[in-house]
């Protein structure tokens, strides 16, 4: 296979290559497809190691570390590694990975910048969203024991993100992400990574500690490249390397709010994730990605991954000028594609070259061009006179007519949306039928079993072998189910698909607000029926309460500035405060819809203040027992936390509180201000305190 002609058409194991998508010094990945019987066909990436590296240990060991984390996760917003194997021809190792029709999103901001425009500040945090939500399953991981998978991908960059023409954000190239299990260890001394998106402690590993970096190397890489897609140009400007490097330990991260790029609130959580103490920044990127949601929804909560499609759509549409950069493995080009074979650590620019001394097969590769036309030599002693064209058209017209006599006599059905996989006998089955496309959900009628044609009784088919009708339901009744590998055509419930015994059917489900799900389904049974309920995406609420120093609790538990909650569940939201009369409230959030919540107190009339601190004052105190002392608190405002030696007192000021004989720790703690000091309390003595809060 070195000949570029030959690509075409040639074996890799049981997979047929349509062409190379890029080729480096190690490696090379191809788009491919597998077939089968019944029209059985799935588009694949391949990523392959050369042959001549085939006995290199090494090189065959980080590509094996590749395989066995990327299999492990299986999340949307993870490209997914199908399978691992060894050409028996060529003895060459190679991946299988999910094919995504769409393109890298350092490729979309190329095409941006050309066209002179800038990215939405909310179509830029819908996409870390989805690399957040990808980097949160990988770091959530666990192996088989059951214990932290501790997966850093180390190299998050807007190279290693893919954005498909349906809107998904995916996360791709494991290939120097660390893990318990890896098989090619990390020398201390290597760098791995883009420069420009390391985190100050995958420079200066002093900065990690003993336990060495963690996965917030990665928000950090995020962080960085949130702020690019903000600012539309790098954020390391420096020509060299060692001039990147200081940036990176010493230069702050520059204020875009006062560019006016970004609003305070988004710069702050930019911000966050770019500390350079990582324990400063978010702990993980759930935090991260729910900090980005809750800002992104309280603007626009009918935001979708729509916006996103629209504008892939926009930049890449099939009359597109050509690319300036090459594609990602995991990604088919709608242009064709000119080979220019290039090193694999080569993607075009110095600073965007991933740090590691050995890395096979990274997916950079070939640059894609314009749609081109391409003369094929015909065969030896083949003439087209004008005889042939006669009896070909005539041939042509004969069947035409016949396929629509036949299609009339028989009832109306969908064509086939896409091939299935492989039955569990290895075989693979024949496509199913879907009858209720979502594009004639308005028009039609809920679908129902078709009919037999008008004919006379045939015999019974066979157990496993006759057609069968595979009923799938879905909740919410918004949702949209398609298959797996074929986003398009999307159908509505109920949904009927044709099958047979045996099949494997892969449907995914998607609905606004509530998260995407993959089901494979296996035919087992004469009336298959498949009922799936969608999860809820949980929404973030924003509180505006009156007065700020309210206590806020959300169904019993106090509330933090940027939690979210679990829509169709009933809220209960209580605000209290010394000086005015509590308030509650019940709401219900919704899927896909930002709540906010206004709560203002009353303010408490004087007569009952009054009233109130006469009846503490008419109860006069118990004395301290003997062998303790009495620490009575108040602060100005009423309503402090405090705490006594790291523990918290178990009511707010003012307070009385019986304690050991001895010096304590105190902290008063109100929102916005803190007071720490240390007071010494005498056996059967009082000692009290006023804090000045404001």
């Amino acid at each position: 296979m070195a000949d570029d002609n030959t690509i075409e058409g040639a074996r890799l194991g049981r997979y047929t290559l349509v062409r190379r998508l890029g080729k480096g010094g190690m490696g090379e990945v191809f788009l491919a497809r597998a077939t089968g019987a019944h029209g059985f066909e799935k588009q694949v990436a391949i990523k392959r190691i050369l042959p001549q590296f085939s006995s290199n240990k090494q090189v065959v060991n980080m590509l094996v570390d590749e395989a066995r984390i990327s299999v492990r996760l299986n999340h949307p917003n993870v490209v997914q590694v199908l399978e691992f194997d060894v050409d028996e021809e060529s003895g060459s190792h190679f991946i299988v990975m999910e094919y995504v029709d769409g393109h890298a999103l350092s490729r979309l901001v190329r095409r941006v910048r050309k066209a002179g425009n800038t990215l939405e500040p909310l179509v830029a945090c819908a996409v870390v969203i989805g690399v957040l939500d990808g980097l949160h399953a990988a770091h959530s991981e666990q192996d088989d024991d059951g214990r932290p998978a501790r997966i850093i991908h180390r190299d998050i960059s807007p190279q290693n993100v893919l954005l498909s023409l349906s809107g998904q954000v995916k996360v791709i190239d494991f290939g120097i992400a660390r893990a318990r299990d890896r098989l090619e260890a990390t020398q201390g001394s290597q760098v791995k990574g883009k420069l420009r998106y390391m985190a100050p402690e995958q420079i200066k590993p002093s900065l990690a500690g003993v336990g060495g970096i963690d996965h917030r190397v990665d928000l950090f890489a995020a962080g960085t490249m949130l702020w690019e897609l903000l600012a539309m140009r790098a954020r390391y400007p420096q020509a060299s390397d060692l001039d990147v490097i200081d940036a990176i330990l010493e230069e702050p991260t520059p204020d875009l709010a006062s560019e006016g790029l970004a609003d305070r609130e988004l710069m702050a959580i930019v911000a966050t994730a770019t500390q350079k103490d990582r324990r400063k920044r978010y702990k993980d990127a759930g935090e991260f990605g729910a900090a980005l949601r809750a800002y992104l929804y309280a603007r626009d909560p009918s935001f979708s991954p729509q916006q996103i499609a629209r504008l892939m759509r926009r930049h890449f549409d099939a009359a597109s000028a050509a690319d300036d950069e090459p594609a990602p493995a995991a990604v088919a080009s709608r242009a064709r594609v000119v080979e220019r074979p290039r090193p694999l650590l080569d993607d075009g620019d110095d600073h965007e070259v991933t740090r590691t001394q050995l890395r096979p097969i990274p997916g950079a590769g070939a640059e894609a061009g314009p749609a081109i036309a391409v003369r094929r030599p015909t065969r030896a002693g083949l003439r087209v006179t004008p005889v042939l064209v006669g009896v070909l058209v005539g041939l042509l017209t004969l069947f035409v007519v016949v396929a629509l006599v036949r299609v009339a006599m028989r009832p109306r059905q969908l064509p086939v949306a896409v091939a299935l996989p492989a039955g569990p006998s290895g075989h693979a089955v024949p496509p199913p039928s879907p009858t209720t496309p979502a594009s004639m959900a308005a028009s039609s009628p809920p679908p129902l079993a078709v009919p037999a044609p008008p004919a006379a009784p045939a015999a019974a088919p066979s157990a496993g072998n006759g057609p069968l009708e595979l009923v799938v339901e879905v909740v919410p009744a918004s949702a949209r189910i398609a298959l797996a590998y074929r986003p398009e055509p999307r159908y509505v419930t109920p949904a009927r698909f044709r099958v047979s015994r045996g099949d494997v059917v892969d449907l995914l489900f998607e609905a606004e607000g509530y998260e995407p799900q993959r089901r494979p389904v296996l035919i087992d049974s004469d009336a298959p029926r498949l009922l799936v309920t969608l999860v809820p995406i949980p929404m973030p609420l924003l509180l505006r309460v009156v007065p700020r120093d309210a206590e806020v609790t959300v169904n019993g538990e106090p509330w933090r500035i940027g939690g979210t909650v679990k829509p169709d569940q009933d809220l209960v939201i209580t605000a209290t405060h010394p000086f005015f009369a509590p308030r509650t409230v019940k709401v219900r959030a919704q899927p896909g819809q930002a709540l906010t919540v206004d709560v203002t107190l009353d303010e408490r009339p004087t007569a009952d203040l009054v009233a109130e601190r006469e009846a503490a004052s008419a109860a006069a105190p118990e004395p301290p027992a003997r062998n303790l002392g009495r620490l009575v608190l108040s602060s100005r405002p009423p309503g402090a936390d405090v705490f006594v030696d790291g523990k918290r007192a178990p009511q707010k000021t003012p307070l009385r509180l019986d304690v050991k004989p001895g010096p304590h720790k105190v902290t008063v703690r109100a929102p916005g201000a803190e007071q720490t000091f240390t007071v010494d309390v005498a056996a059967g003595a009082q000692v009290s305190r006023e804090i000045v809060l404001d």
